[in-house]
């Protein structure tokens, strides 16, 4: 019997995987393609190694053509010109400074979780070509997934029933038809990014399928060239839940969207941070709310959710226009409409309602004061004026009473304090004695997380035919973060 061993053998092996290697970056040296190979070699057999990898009898162990790739793209960069798949329970962590440059339409699926941790000075870029590229991550395998100070162009970030995903510091340019940011069924934090879409379609961040929470904080969302006046700025959509404060929202057709039994918020800690919040103009519509969904953009006598600044939208709001018949609602009280009094543009359906006492009169994001401008009282539209009548002072009627929707402002704040549990208490006792009230229930819902669901789920399933009319809300799942 023949052994086959030695340089002879191992010769073809090493050099078929240095050309793999640089199929992937042919810009590598001989030094670097030398530590991918020994960084990334099995260690077999029963024998010691040293601190620095290698061994007398083994040298640096057997060559691993899988794991050579993966050292070669997390730190030093290349090309994936098919789709390359992350499998569950591994971990990728990007260095500084490289570039990751997707062809042919390629995407980078991850099951298990990506570490892009960039800095200001060297972003980690994602690049694409014409055909366009991204990452796909996917299931709770991929929990924990970091983008920071990465720079995406022509390519995009889809995140889909995992939660826990941050995506901060960075810039994103989607190709064509793409959206900058999908989170589908998911949860996780936008933070400080800056987002530019030119295409005619795209959005800006997407959030679909609750219970999931995506809070969305300091990013600036810019429509450019053709695509001015299309796609949604910040969108939440069937059933999603989330804060939204301090973006700037520039160009869009909806600037931000709450549809579909959505309920987010404008959130903004105003004891921690300055007395500034979102910025929302030159869109078609600057806040848009319907199909049994709310927005909470102020509420007296916090002041944590106002300080918006909402103006030159061809529509400032509009409310419930869509499904006339489902109630909707945005509470909107102490914020800045372009003029004091504001203007006329907004539009509300038959069976909704919007707030915006208290408005503001002046800009916040040009210096605005409370020393040194008011609040001035204002009234509520509700659906008996669809469009407002003129000008001026805004027109309509109290037909929604302002305490019966006040009074579901402690079980709120209880949620967006993370207690959800005294919050479900709060709203089964008020629905007890209020049966009717639809937005109750949808509040109700949205109190979903490890130790509520279980009880949410018997008491959906205990209600009479027809006593929560939310239409096709979302399956309640047991959420890990609670």
């Amino acid at each position: 019997m023949y052994i086959w061993a030695g340089t002879s053998w191992s010769t073809p092996f090493v050099s078929a995987l240095v050309s793999l290697i640089l199929s992937v970056n042919n810009k590598l040296t001989p030094p670097q393609i030398y530590k991918i190979i020994t960084k990334s070699a099995d260690k077999i057999g029963s024998h010691t190694y040293d601190s620095n990898g290698w061994n007398q009898f083994m040298g640096y162990g057997r060559i691993n053509a899988y794991q050579a790739l993966k050292y070669t793209l997390e730190h030093y960069g290349g090309t994936v010109a098919q789709d390359l798949t992350i499998p569950a329970g591994e971990t990728w962590s990007f260095d500084p400074g490289v570039t990751i440059t997707f062809t042919n339409g390629a995407y980078l699926y991850s099951y298990g979780v990506i570490q892009a941790n960039g800095t200001a000075s060297q972003p980690i870029t994602f690049t694409a070509d014409s055909t366009g590229g991204g990452i796909y991550l996917d299931d709770s395998t991929s929990s924990g997934s970091v983008f920071n100070h990465i720079t995406m162009q022509n390519g995009w970030l889809d995140f889909t029933n995992t939660s826990n995903i941050i995506v901060e510091n960075s810039t994103i340019s989607p190709s064509q038809y793409a959206d900058a940011i999908d989170f589908t069924a998911s949860s996780g934090t936008v933070t400080n990014n800056t987002i530019t879409i030119s295409n005619t379609s795209g959005y800006g961040i997407w959030i679909a399928e609750g219970p999931a929470t995506v809070d969305c904080f300091d990013n600036t969302l810019t429509k450019t060239g053709s695509g001015v006046g299309t796609g949604k700025g910040i969108y939440y959509y069937w059933g999603t839940v989330g804060s939204f404060a301090r973006n700037d929202i520039d160009g869009f057709n909806w600037g931000v969207a709450s549809y579909w039994g959505a309920s987010p918020d404008s959130y903004n800690n105003a004891t921690q941070y300055e007395q500034r919040n979102n910025r929302i103009r030159n869109c078609t519509v600057g806040l848009y709310v319907d199909d049994g969904a709310y927005l909470e953009m102020g509420n007296s006598p916090s002041n944590d959710y106002m300080w918006n600044s909402i103006y030159n939208n061809t529509y400032n709001a509009k409310v419930g226009t869509q499904f006339p018949n489902t109630e909707s609602g945005l509470e909107a009280e102490g914020n800045w409409w372009g003029t004091a009094p504001p203007p006329s543009n907004y539009q509300v359906g038959s069976s909704s309602w919007f707030t915006f006492t208290n408005y503001l009169s002046s800009d916040p994001w040009a210096g605005y004061s409370p020393a040194s401008s008011g609040l001035v009282a204002e009234d509520r539209v509700t659906g008996s004026a669809k469009t407002a009548a003129a000008p001026g002072p805004m027109a309509g009627t109290e037909s929604t009473s302002t305490t019966t929707k006040d009074s579901l402002w402690e079980g709120i704040s209880l949620r967006i304090q993370g207690n959800k549990q005294k919050a479900e208490d709060f709203f089964r006792s008020y629905l007890s004695r209020h049966p009717g009230n639809q937005r109750a229930y949808l509040e109700l819902y949205h109190c979903a997380g490890a130790a509520t669901t279980p009880d949410l789920i018997s008491y959906f399933k205990s209600l009479p035919d027809g006593s929560a009319r939310m239409r096709d809300l979302p399956v309640l799942v047991v959420s890990e973060s609670g």
